[in-house]
């Protein structure tokens, strides 16, 4: 209705790479919050929304009566590249005729990219007219005010650095008879996305409340493992140990070695202050963050920065996110236990109602190694087989055959299949 404010809630329930730029014609949208946390209103021509944000923002009816497009365009996997995905709607004016004029309804792909000023930038650094999320800033009284200026420093800081990684995943690529370097991407060679090098393998039980339930030494990070073993396969309960009520700050890494693409991070049930953002360039190294943040070169906002729950990583660049964490750290910290007859998750198969969690995962170990040291042997007896046939054919028949093809590998095959399973490799 002319004259009145609408307030509009956008969400993004995206599953693939596939950010896309809202706009509605010859409007401006006063963005007011984001993921549900209300921020200083900011104007723009457009945003970019990201897979699982959402956004608020007040569109006034003051333009002359009409009809208008509300469009949407696909950009990353769905830009003009690829599907050049879009959409449109009519936003329409009480008392106008509703039908659309012809061809309104179906705008060009390109002008649905036009704008002056679009929040959100994807993939790019940030000017005047692209505004990233940390030039939002969160409204004097929410939360209490003493929440929302960071001072001094913080109790603890991560690097988690992640990308598409060339590795042996056992799940896909043996080492020695599929290995992924042998495998044409056409033919399927799988990358794996990994953080700080380790894939995540889930745990049986949540670690939340069943925390003894799962093997300790199945829970680790990249500190855990020789730094050398950086291109091998590595997996387990990917976790980070933190004390009670301590303030962290992660520095999130998008190292863009294999892909051109931005990743979105959330997290459950919690805000966050995202409090940097920056593109460096077509990829980056951890080392490289590093560098720049002993240099004191990485941009920090700790003045009513904005909170989220969803944050977009640039490819080749950084996000700098931090909060106050409650009740994290080990089980003996925890001030409130779980409740009496509180939901237990998991399988009920087999004996024993308190540790059959660690006991299938023993199973499981012991079946990968019984499985590994089986083909190795059977590649070992396969090499010995020709070698003994190659021997009889010769001797019986006067034959000369070819030698066996690198006899080493008979004793490389008995060597992997005499390999005890690495503990942290499923």
């Amino acid at each position: 209705r002319s004259g009145l404010r609408h307030r509009v809630r956008v969400i993004s329930n995206a599953i693939l790479n596939c950010p896309f730029v809202l706009s509605v014609a010859n409007h401006s949208l006063l963005v007011i919050a984001t993921d549900g946390a209300p921020v200083v209103p900011i104007e723009v021509d457009s945003l970019i929304i990201y897979a699982g944000e959402r956004f608020d923002f007040v569109l006034t009816a003051d333009r002359p009566p009409g009809n208008y497009l509300l469009m949407v365009a696909g950009l990353a996997d769905c830009d003009s590249r690829f599907t050049m995905a879009r959409q449109s709607a009519i936003v329409s004016y009480a008392g106008i005729d509703e039908t659309p004029l012809q061809g309104a309804g179906n705008p060009a792909y390109s002008d649905m990219l036009a704008g002056r000023e679009a929040l959100n930038p994807f993939n790019r650094a940030p000017d005047a007219n692209h505004i990233d999320v940390t030039s939002l800033r969160t409204p004097a009284g929410w939360p209490p005010a003493d929440h929302l200026t960071i001072d001094g420093p913080v109790d603890a800081k991560f690097y988690l650095a992640f990308d598409f990684e060339v590795v042996n995943n056992s799940r896909y690529h043996h080492p020695a008879y599929y290995p992924i370097s042998a495998v044409r991407k056409s033919d399927g060679h799988l990358y794996t996305p990994q953080i700080n090098n380790v894939a995540l393998h889930m745990p049986p039980a949540p670690l939340l409340y069943q925390f003894d339930d799962v093997l300790q030494s199945h829970i680790c990070n990249n500190t855990d493992f020789d730094p050398s073993l950086e291109t091998e396969f590595k997996a387990c309960h990917h976790g980070l140990r933190l004390g009670v009520n301590k303030t962290v700050e992660l520095v999130l890494i998008d190292k863009g070695f294999t892909f051109d693409a931005s990743h979105p991070f959330h997290l459950h049930g919690h805000y966050f202050r995202v409090i940097g953002m920056e593109k460096l360039g077509k990829n980056v190294s951890v080392a490289e963050v590093k560098r720049r943040d002993s240099a004191g070169l990485l941009r920090r906002n700790l003045d009513r920065p904005v909170m989220k729950d969803t944050v977009i990583v640039p490819d080749g660049g950084y996000t700098i996110g931090m909060g106050l964490l409650l009740l994290v750290g080990d089980a003996a910290s925890w001030s409130a236990g779980v409740p009496a007859n509180f939901p237990r998750c998991g399988s009920w198969k087999g004996p024993g109602p308190d540790r059959r969690w660690q006991q299938r995962e023993l199973r499981l170990a012991e079946t990968h190694r019984l499985h590994m040291t089986a083909l190795g042997l059977a590649a070992a007896g396969a090499v010995l087989l020709a070698a003994l046939l190659s021997v009889f054919l010769t001797r019986r028949f006067g034959l000369r055959s070819n030698p066996v093809q690198n006899i080493e590998t008979v004793s490389e095959a008995v060597s992997y299949g005499s390999l005890k399973a690495p503990q942290l490799t499923f």
